[in-house]
C-alpha cells in the first residue's frame, strides 16, 4: 500500500471509518489524486458524505518564491511555473514597452522578494529591462547570468575593437 493510501487509512479510522466503508472506488479516486505534487506529499481533506466517504486532495497553497531576478524573463516565468505560481506581471523598468519575446528581456527585480512564502495564487510582479537598456548592469545582481552574458559581449567587443586597431596600424 503506498504511503498516500496508508494515510488515508489512517485519516479515516481517526474519525471512525473502518476499512468496511473504505470501498475501492474510494481507493481508486485517492491513487487518481495522487498525481498532485509527488515530492511534498497533498493534503487529503476527508469529507463524510451520506453513507459513503469522499477524498480529495490539493497541492500547497502557499510556497516560497524563487529567486528569479537576473533570469531571462522566460526562464524566470518556467522557475516560477514549476513552484507553483502562474500569474506574472511582466513591468517594463525603463519605460513603457510590452515584453513582447521572454527571451528578449531579463528580471531585474521581484515583488514578493525571493524566499518569501505567499499564496500560489498570488500575482508576482517582475520588473524587466532590455539587456541592451543603458543601467541595467547597475541593477542585475552580480551573479546574475544575463550580467555575465553582457560582460562577455562587452569584453569580446572591445578585443576585436583593439584587434581592428592595431590592424588599422600595420
Amino acid at each position: 500500500m503506498s504511503m498516500l493510501l496508508q494515510r488515508c487509512d489512517t485519516a479515516l479510522a481517526n474519525i471512525g471509518v473502518t476499512d468496511g466503508l473504505w470501498t475501492e472506488r474510494d481507493r481508486g479516486y485517492l491513487r487518481s489524486c495522487a498525481d498532485c505534487d509527488s515530492t511534498n506529499l497533498p493534503t487529503m481533506i476527508v469529507l463524510s458524505v451520506g453513507l459513503g466517504v469522499t477524498v480529495a486532495c490539493s497541492s500547497p497553497t502557499v510556497a516560497p518564491v524563487p529567486r528569479v531576478a537576473g533570469l531571462r524573463l522566460d526562464d524566470a516565468h518556467n522557475a516560477l511555473k514549476g513552484a507553483g505560481f502562474k500569474e506574472f506581471n511582466d513591468v517594463d523598468a525603463v519605460g513603457k514597452r510590452s515584453a513582447l519575446v521572454d527571451s528578449n528581456w531579463a528580471v531585474v527585480s521581484q515583488i514578493p522578494a525571493s524566499g518569501e512564502s505567499v499564496d500560489v495564487k498570488m500575482r508576482i510582479e517582475l520588473n524587466v529591462a532590455k539587456p541592451e537598456d543603458k543601467g541595467i548592469r547597475d541593477r542585475l545582481p552580480k551573479d546574475s547570468p544575463v550580467l555575465a552574458q553582457i560582460l562577455e559581449k562587452d569584453r569580446q567587443r572591445n578585443l576585436q575593437t583593439a584587434f581592428d586597431a592595431a590592424d588599422q596600424t600595420t
